[in-house]
């Protein structure tokens, strides 16, 4: 006797195990060969986890330093740095591993595209004061580290966000805060309305 219903719940499982077959086959084990297709440039289209590692590296590192952005004030937080470093990551990491001959200019195009962006976060106020500047150059540090983790660079990638956060953070520290230009100027000139930048 022929049943509908226990003929959908089978079809139903088996799409349930193909699909469990699948995320396990791509999370677990691809190669670049089993996973090669050719693509419309004549190299090769790949799902890589390699890709994927690096890009989440550049993702976890920008998230330290769009923290502290935000921690301190910024227009600009996590989000933003997150996006930025993964952009950079993703465009760096494709260009080495697909074009290499010509991925100096893909480097060269992600480092133009985010001094762009970063223009956009400096604003001039009325008074004449310009905000925005150290987080528009925070910007494209994290870029920086993002195009790092996209080579494969991932060492320095971290080195080099914890610089940029102890740069940061330089003027908030008791000792180093003393030193700062701003505060031994000479006594005629007029104080900012705001002493730290963001």
């Amino acid at each position: 006797m022929f049943n509908p219903l226990s003929r959908m719940v089978t079809k139903n499982g088996l799409r349930r195990t193909l699909l469990h077959v699948a995320i396990i086959a791509v999370a677990f084990g691809p190669t670049k060969a089993a996973l090669a297709a050719t693509g419309d440039a004549g190299g090769s289209t790949r799902i890589d986890l390699t890709l994927l590692v690096r890009i989440g590296v550049a993702v976890v590192l920008a998230f330290s330093i769009g923290w502290e952005r935000e921690f301190r004030g910024s227009e600009a937080g996590n989000f933003t740095f997150m996006l930025v470093s993964m952009g950079a990551a993703a465009f760096t990491a494709v260009g080495v591993e697909n074009f290499p001959a010509t991925a100096e200019n893909i480097i060269a195009g992600v480092a133009t595209g985010v001094g762009f962006l970063g223009g956009g976060m400096i604003l001039k106020k009325d008074g004449g004061n310009v905000r925005g500047l150290t987080t528009a150059a925070a910007i494209w540090a994290a870029s920086a580290v993002g195009m790092l983790a996209g080579i494969g660079e991932l060492l320095i990638a971290g080195l080099v966000t914890l610089l940029v956060v102890l740069i940061l953070e330089l003027q908030f520290l008791p000792v180093i805060g003393r030193l700062n230009a701003r505060r031994s100027r000479p006594k005629d000139a007029k104080p900012e309305a705001n002493e730290h930048e963001f």
